[in-house]
């Protein structure tokens, strides 16, 4: 769920939820 490149609040959630499933691997950040 990717609204803006930087998200105001949902950054830390999406983060997280990305580094649960396949952030880890293909994390820009």
């Amino acid at each position: 769920m990717l609204a803006n490149d930087d998200a105001p609040e949902g950054t830390v959630v999406w983060a997280k939820a990305q580094t649960h499933g396949k952030g880890r691997m293909n994390r820009n950040w």
